[in-house]
């Protein structure tokens, strides 16, 4: 019991200093603008489920973002629908759909990072990816990288 308790307590605080070494906080006032219309590729880490485009129309408002994202490929139209977040510093976060979750790092007219589409939390995100190893489903985290039209 004692093992166990101590290796949850340090999994627990490495994920937090991590999460603290990381880059901006969420609270950090947004240096980008993420509006308008972004295309790209997304690709599991699991290349069995194949690769596809993406697209987003997004619209800002101060740190806030709302749009619409499109995904086909491997699985068809596997999603087409609304979007939302936040931006902060130099990144953006999905946030919804609410099984959507992850966080791009914007950087002029190219955007790239990690989605998960199977609805686990991502509350401790290193830079601006997952961590190597992490559980987060059997397709993704699905890595993506989209450029401004």
């Amino acid at each position: 019991m004692k093992r166990v308790s101590f290796g949850l307590m340090l999994v627990v605080t490495l994920l937090g200093a991590a999460a603290c070494a990381s880059g901006p906080s969420p609270s950090t006032p947004p240096t980008v603008d993420v509006t308008g219309n972004w295309v790209g590729t997304w690709m599991p880490t699991n290349p069995s489920f194949g690769s596809g485009a993406i697209q987003m129309t997004l619209q800002q408002a101060g740190a806030q973002f709302t749009g619409t994202i499109f995904m086909s490929g491997s699985f068809g139209g596997m999603f087409n629908g609304f979007t939302q977040g936040i931006v902060f510093g130099d990144r953006m976060r999905v946030m919804r759909p609410p099984n959507w979750v992850g966080d791009l790092l914007v950087q002029g007219n190219t955007m790239s990072g990690m989605i998960v589409s199977n609805g686990l939390p991502m509350s401790t995100v290193p830079a601006v990816g997952i961590p190597a190893g992490a559980p987060f489903g059997t397709a993704g985290p699905y890595s993506v990288v989209l450029r401004r039209r």
